[in-house]
C-alpha cells in the first residue's frame, strides 16, 4: 500500500514537472515587431540606405527588445520554476502525511492475523519459487536419453530376428 501511494506521488510529481518543462505553463511569448522592407526593383541597396535602415527608430526598438527579451524570458521561467517547486513541495508534504497515517493504522488486532497470513503466503511463494528454479535447473541439465541411432539399430536387429524366426517357422511348416 505504501509503495502504491509512493508510486502515485512520484507519478504526480513527474507529470507536473513534465508539463512545466514541456511548456504547458502560462508563459506566452509574442512577437511585437515585424519588419518589412519594401524595395523597388529599379534601385539597388547602397551603404547609405542600409545605414539608414539600421539607424531607423523601428530597428533600434527591435534591438532594444531583443536585448531585454532574454531577461524577461528568464524572469518568467524563474516564476514558473518557483511555482513548480511549490507544487512539488506541497505534493511531498501530502505524501508524507499519508504515509504517516498509513503507518499509524491499526486494524484492531487484525493486523497480526493479516501479517501472519502474508508471511505464510510469502513462505509458500518462496517454496514455489525454489521448486520452479529446481525444475528449470533439471530441464537445463536434462539431456536427451534416447539415442536415435541405437533405437534404429535395435529395431533393425529385432526385425532381422523376426524374419529369421518367420523363415524357421515356414521351414517347420513345410516339413
Amino acid at each position: 500500500m505504501k509503495r502504491k501511494l509512493l508510486g502515485l506521488a512520484i507519478c504526480a510529481v513527474a507529470s507536473t514537472l513534465s508539463f512545466s518543462i514541456s511548456g504547458c505553463s502560462k508563459i506566452e511569448l509574442q512577437d511585437d515587431y515585424i519588419l518589412q522592407i519594401n524595395q523597388s526593383e529599379a534601385t539597388d541597396l547602397s551603404n547609405d540606405k542600409i545605414d539608414e535602415v539600421f539607424d531607423s527608430e523601428k530597428v533600434s526598438e527591435l534591438m532594444d527588445k531583443l536585448k531585454t527579451m532574454p531577461a524577461d524570458i528568464a524572469d518568467k521561467l524563474d516564476d514558473g520554476d518557483s511555482e513548480t517547486a511549490d507544487k512539488v513541495k506541497e505534493l511531498t508534504d501530502k505524501v508524507d502525511e499519508l504515509t504517516d497515517k498509513i503507518n499509524e493504522l491499526d486494524l484492531s488486532g487484525k493486523s497480526d492475523d493479516i501479517k501472519s497470513k502474508v508471511d505464510e503466503i510469502s513462505d509458500k511463494l518462496d517454496e514455489l519459487e525454489d521448486k520452479a528454479d529446481d525444475v528449470k535447473d533439471r530441464i537445463d541439465d536434462f539431456k536427451d536419453p534416447i539415442d536415435k541411432e541405437k533405437i534404429t539399430d535395435t529395431v533393425d536387429e529385432f526385425e532381422s530376428q523376426i524374419d529369421d524366426l518367420q523363415s524357421a517357422l515356414n521351414r517347420l511348416g513345410n516339413q
